[in-house]
């Protein structure tokens, strides 16, 4: 957008455009833009119009606070960032205007409404209490009592949807693992780099390391990932899950998926293996995230497509068994005054909340929310 800011003087906020702020840090600015529902419309500093398409998703790392948003404004379908400050002026205190990285901010949003002596080109918004809503109105007396059962199901929703991937690999006679390297890497990649791990599946795919050392492995993924690429993302990251450790962790698993004994041997061999090779290496979260989401979808594919029915069931017992200790942040936020710690710390039960969010929680379906008891009314 280029320079997007200009000087002015004595420059004011009309009267009429002054509301209550919902917001006392940025980071309730933040949480309160999480909270906007697609089809808001707000007015400008400056009295104009803006439609808001998509929020965007909350960028933890550097850079803007929400990226790929979309609102429509001054006759135009704009994406870009959307940036938070509590004032006007944090632009410019923290240095926004001379950083390229904020170039493609669309939207500004304030917490309250403070003169100036500079004033952005870019559409600023005071994120008041009219126009955020509350993204959950379940409360622990609606909760139905059946949850865990209802859970249950949405989860089942999940597991099918992860072992139809692997399904047209399986389906073909000797798969070869390069087919199943993006898969594996972009579970590492959870939490800010699933596109820069995918990107490096892609890379790595195109070499045969059947037979290869885990050395040689080493060698080639730090070399192919290019550590020093600014793409990859180290801010607000756990230290354990920063590129270099889960980059650690890859070379072990590429060894595993190419020794292949485990695949063509089910499932006990395949629990001899991991725990051998990687189970020592790694935490239990991200152990439940590779199994959940990669290993055991995989070997049910290969059940089924070898029609072991009891097999089948022994994978899936083993899925919803997995646990993960920490959870998911935003449906810790959202659910963790409802429902026990024990459920949210269930892989199985996260995923169902993870296909209710995705499925019901939208602006307008609070009243047919799964979770709740059929007869309670908002």
């Amino acid at each position: 957008m280029g320079m997007i800011y200009q000087r002015t003087e004595n420059f004011n906020l009309r009267d009429s455009l002054i509301s209550d702020s919902v917001a006392t840090t940025e980071s309730d600015l933040i949480r309160a833009w999480e909270q906007i529902d697609s089809g808001t419309r707000m007015t400008t500093t400056d009295g104009k119009l803006v439609l808001v398409i998509a929020p965007g998703k909350r960028n933890r790392h550097a850079g803007p606070d929400f990226l790929n948003a979309c609102i429509y404004y001054n006759g135009d379908l704009i994406t870009g960032a959307v940036e938070c400050h509590l004032q006007e002026q944090g632009w410019f205190q923290h240095g926004h205007d001379g950083d390229h990285n904020y170039d493609n901010v669309i939207l500004h949003l304030i917490g309250k409404p403070v003169r100036g002596t500079q004033r952005l080109k870019l559409p600023t918004v005071v994120l008041s209490n009219d126009y955020v809503h509350r993204t959950c109105s379940l409360t622990a007396s609606q909760l139905d009592p059946l949850y865990d059962q209802i859970l249950a199901v949405f989860a089942q929703q999940r597991w099918q949807e992860k072992i139809q991937r692997f399904l047209p690999v399986i389906a073909v006679l000797n798969p070869q693992p390069d087919k199943l390297i993006v898969p594996v890497l972009e579970v590492l990649g959870y939490g800010g780099n699933r596109v820069m791990f995918a990107r490096l599946g892609e890379k790595i795919s195109h070499f045969d390391l059947n037979g290869k050392s885990i050395d040689f492995i080493s060698k080639l993924l730090f070399r192919t990932a290019q550590l020093g690429n600014p793409n990859w993302q180290r801010c607000g990251i756990r230290p354990a899950s920063h590129p270099e450790q889960r980059l650690r962790l890859a070379v072990r698993l590429l060894f595993f998926i190419y020794q292949s004994v485990w695949f063509r041997r089910g499932l006990d061999q395949f629990q001899r293996d991991w725990d051998r090779m990687i189970r020592p290496f790694t935490g239990q979260g991200i152990q439940s995230e590779l199994l959940g989401n990669y290993f055991y979808p995989l070997l049910a594919a290969q059940a089924i497509v070898s029609k072991d029915p009891a097999l089948l069931m022994l994978i899936r017992q083993d899925w919803q068994n997995l646990r993960i200790p920490y959870g998911y942040g935003f449906l810790n936020r959202r659910f963790g005054a409802i429902l026990p710690r024990k459920t949210l710390a269930s892989f199985a039960n996260l995923q169902g909340l993870k296909w209710i969010n995705k499925n019901y929680c939208k602006p307008g379906n609070c009243q047919v929310c799964p979770l709740k008891m059929i007869y309670v009314c908002n």
